[in-house]
């Protein structure tokens, strides 16, 4: 089940960490499952490893800033009815 946390308060939009997502997700990925859920996001990125091992592999987490700070509450909500790779969150 994927997580969602609010992370920040930015300016003029809200950060959300968008946790325990599958590590072939992608910054385009995460922006793709926000819209799907009728929701606009300004960016989205997925975190990788920071050693020389893990550098190109995903830690399954990831930052997805919105706009609308009024849109954060309907966004945890709305997301747990979308699918996401397939599958139910």
């Amino acid at each position: 089940m994927m997580k969602l946390l609010l992370v920040e308060k930015s300016r003029p939009g809200m950060k959300l960490y968008v946790g325990n997502v599958p590590y072939s997700t992608t910054g385009a990925d995460l922006k793709s499952i926000f819209g799907e859920c009728g929701r606009d996001v300004s960016s989205a990125r997925v975190t990788y490893g920071n050693d020389l091992i893990t550098r190109r592999q995903s830690k399954g987490l990831g930052i997805v800033e919105i706009p609308d700070k009024s849109a954060v509450n309907y966004t945890i909500e709305d997301l747990s009815a979308c699918l996401f790779n397939g599958r139910k969150q």
